[in-house]
């Protein structure tokens, strides 16, 4: 999915009963990030868990930097 944890868990919330709850298989909450290529691909996800929230999306986006420069 071509979205960020993070924004699909602020566009759940401003939905009448929180249809994205019930997906099996997806949190909501921050660390898990699309990897897009420079060209605008969808290649894939990159999840990060074990610290604040916060903290997993500044480690997500690390790795999506790092993945970007091997495109």
């Amino acid at each position: 999915m071509p979205i960020s944890t993070k924004d699909l868990a602020n566009k759940n919330e401003g939905m009448a009963n929180g249809p994205y709850l019930a997906v099996p298989g997806i949190v909501l909450l921050e660390g898990g990030l699309p990897i897009i290529t420079k060209d605008g691909q969808h290649i894939g996800s990159i999840g990060i868990s074990g610290a604040t929230p916060e903290l997993d999306g500044i480690c997500a986006q690390a790795g999506v930097d790092e993945i970007r420069e091997m495109l």
